[in-house]
């Protein structure tokens, strides 16, 4: 078998406008596929996917009145499972701070971690509050 990459990393969200408006208006994602599904037994999933790259997409579901299905609830796996959030989570390379220059509706904030042996910076800027799912946006250069 050849292994291509993935198809696409699936997570939900609580608010997919609020997801939007950072994956496309701060890190420039272009929106592929936008779909609303109706549930029959009683409301809707509203599926939104990004191209990332490579063939590779990364899509956010957001329940709206589904029967058996909370309206608030952790949408990040490592709140449910109990465990630190660096224990599940993604990073997008962004290159600098300046390359981010412009993109974004507020300051972000900066995460200044060590991560020794691993030839990657020391910054990230984390989004779990973006869309309560942990990814990172790592700044500067893998070495």
């Amino acid at each position: 078998m050849t292994h291509r990459g993935f198809s696409h990393i699936g997570l939900s969200t609580l608010d997919l406008e609020k997801t939007r408006t950072f994956y496309e208006g701060v890190l420039g994602f272009k929106p592929v596929v936008d779909v609303t599904i109706t549930i029959e037994e009683g409301g809707h999933l509203r599926h939104l996917f990004f191209d990332v790259g490579g063939g590779q997409l990364i899509g956010f579901l957001e329940p709206n009145g589904v029967p058996n299905v909370p309206a608030k609830y952790d949408a990040g796996i490592n709140g449910g499972l109990g465990v630190p959030t660096a224990f599940y989570r993604f990073a997008f390379e962004a290159g600098s701070m300046a390359a981010l220059a412009g993109t974004a509706h507020a300051p972000l904030p900066v995460i200044r971690w060590c991560r020794q042996g691993l030839g990657a910076s020391d910054e990230s800027i984390p989004s779990a509050s973006v869309n309560y799912s942990v990814s990172e946006i790592r700044l500067g250069e893998v070495r």
